[in-house]
């Protein structure tokens, strides 16, 4: 996994009270998994491609990359997940996902069919050591 994106800070990713993965666990801050997928950014890594002859028009020229959702560490964590990419993001990359309402904002998908969106293609991820 390499070098390792700073993940978040309290101010952008504070767990919430009563929520899994609080009390500063690095999953309070990416990830969302176990919890609503919306809150969160995702950090994950591009596994494979989905090819889809028939599908809604409105998709019709979107690259669909199939992720695997990865913890703060680089480990495997959750099911993989299908996201429309618009960073042009490659094969074996680590990237940050954004789901639901907030995939909708993410480049020219305003009116598309989408529940996550690839935004960023990540280049480190630092950690305190614990």
């Amino acid at each position: 996994f390499g070098a390792q994106p700073q993940v978040g800070n309290a101010a952008h990713g504070a767990a919430r009270p009563g929520r899994r993965g609080a009390q500063g666990s690095p999953l309070a801050l990416v990830g969302g998994l176990g919890r609503s997928p919306n809150l969160y950014m995702i950090l994950a890594k591009i596994i494979g491609t989905v090819v889809a002859t028939q599908k809604d028009e409105r998709l019709v020229g979107s690259k669909l990359l199939v992720a695997q959702p990865l913890d703060a560490r680089g480990a495997a964590r959750g099911s993989q997940l299908v996201a429309v990419d618009t960073v042009d993001a490659g094969f074996g990359e680590t990237v940050l996902i954004v789901s639901g309402s907030s995939a909708r904002l993410a480049g020219q998908l305003q009116e598309m069919p989408v529940d996550a969106a690839v935004v960023g293609i990540v280049d480190t991820v630092e950690l305190p050591e614990l």
